[in-house]
């Protein structure tokens, strides 16, 4: 497991990785990071740029909050006084973007690997009257699977969309005079935390298990 975080030290834990140095012959799967050699075999080349992400997703037909083009607004002090106090919106922003804030009525985090859905969570606030969720713990939710098919489809395509092998993706949902609306894909994760659930890790070391096994058995044919 290539990777720093704690979930990619409880992933090695798991599958028996001794050390942090692949060997030859080693199934060595990127978890997080930016650059990965040529052995890999699992999410070789990630996209960590999430404005990337977003303009992919948006290209791949998946529905995205709205990007403001900041090129197109420009900055200004309410007692302005000549042109001295002009800003390109871009330039004083030093990197970031803006996207729209979308009222929620759920928000779900898919985990896809190859293909296959292995884990599906409802993210839930700490605080319910928070409007942006910065501190929040999933509750894996046990409805039947078709009630979420047009989730796995969307977290599929996106997933696809950035030619991962596997990611946990963020989906925001809306409802419009109480019909769900289409899901708004906010980012593919290839690093996903296991803290709050262990059957989440034992659902990735199953699948990373199944992947190695049948590369093994390819290469013996």
């Amino acid at each position: 497991i290539l990777g720093r975080s704690p979930s990619a030290r409880a992933l090695g834990q798991e599958l028996g990785q001794s050390g942090l140095t692949p060997h030859s012959g080693d199934f060595i799967v990127n978890w997080g990071c930016p650059q990965a050699g040529r052995g890999t075999k699992l999410n070789r080349v990630l996209i960590l740029n999430k404005l990337r992400q977003l303009h992919l997703f948006k290209g791949a037909g998946l529905k995205i909050p709205e990007i403001l083009k900041m090129d197109d607004y420009l900055v200004r002090r309410p007692n302005h006084s000549g042109g001295r106090d002009i800003e390109i919106l871009s330039d004083t922003l030093h990197g970031r973007y803006i996207i729209k804030f979308i009222p929620r009525w759920r928000e779900y985090r898919v985990h896809i690997f190859r293909g296959e859905l292995i884990r599906l969570a409802r993210k839930t606030p700490s605080n319910p009257q928070d409007r942006i969720w910065k501190d929040h713990h999933f509750a894996y939710d046990l409805a039947p699977r078709r009630s979420y098919e047009r989730l796995i489809e969307v977290a599929k395509l996106a997933v696809t969309s950035l030619h991962y092998d596997f990611g946990a993706v963020d989906l925001l949902i809306t409802r419009t005079n109480g019909r769900i609306d289409e899901p708004y894909v906010l980012e593919v994760n290839s690093a996903p935390g296991f803290t709050e659930n262990r059957r989440t890790l034992e659902a990735y070391v199953g699948a990373i298990r199944r992947a190695e096994n049948a590369e093994r058995l390819e290469e013996q044919r």
